[in-house]
């Protein structure tokens, strides 16, 4: 793309070290250590360009940029209600504890090998949910769906009303709000209503949930 030809609000450019912050809507905690060639990468008058001199390690920046101390103290600056703000100029206010370059270093590579350990393991977690529902539906398949079974007497096939004390259908409007109290399960529409806070006495329509039930997400 062109730069006369991105969007007006394109305009900062970053570099391989640099960290990115947003200074709008900070709560949401948007913040990017630049780490690969960024390949003449440009991002926009929202973020905030963090670009570290020779004597702080920028992943050291990065995992700062990215803790909790660092973006409280945004979000308590940001100003405005619906969408927070803060102007650019104000993150370079904050300060930050700066250690040795070494201990930086060392601080940086710690998170780093910590980070991975972990993503390796819900990486490895994940894998092992797919291949569990891929066993569920293998024995599903297996012992149910047999054409040898089904039909032959073996195994009957019947209508799952048939076999249900209950079938309720409910299409909410809008976003799904769920709430819990007392081992049962409340859901109900929130379209419409903002700062929604007492599912429980606001009378909207609900679901109750209890255990041995089966919730099926997205049928028409």
């Amino acid at each position: 793309m062109r730069f006369s030809e991105a969007p007006s609000r394109a305009r900062r450019l970053v570099a391989s070290g640099d960290t990115i912050v947003s200074t709008v809507r900070t709560y949401l905690r948007a913040v990017w250590p630049v780490a690969e060639d960024p390949n003449d990468l440009v991002v926009s008058t929202g973020f905030a360009v963090l670009t570290p001199r020779t004597r702080l390690e920028p992943r050291y920046l990065g995992w700062w940029a990215q803790s909790d101390p660092f973006v409280e103290e945004i979000v308590a600056r940001s100003v405005g209600v619906s969408y927070p703000a803060i102007n650019a100029s104000d993150v370079g206010d904050l300060a930050m504890p700066l250690p040795p370059l070494p201990e930086q270093r060392a601080i940086a590579d710690y998170l780093d090998a910590e980070t991975a350990r972990i993503d390796a393991l819900i990486a490895r977690k994940r894998r092992m949910i797919e291949l569990l529902d891929e066993r569920v539906d293998s024995l599903v398949m297996s012992w149910v769906g047999r054409s040898s079974l089904v039909g032959s007497g073996a195994v009957s096939a019947v209508p799952l009303r048939r076999v249900l004390s209950k079938l309720e259908r409910w299409a909410p409007e809008g976003e799904m709000v769920t709430a819990f109290r007392d081992g049962e399960v409340m859901t109900r529409s929130a379209r419409g209503r903002e700062g929604f806070t007492d599912a429980w006495t606001e009378g909207a329509r609900f679901q109750v949930v209890r255990v041995g039930d089966v919730v099926v997400h997205g049928l028409d």
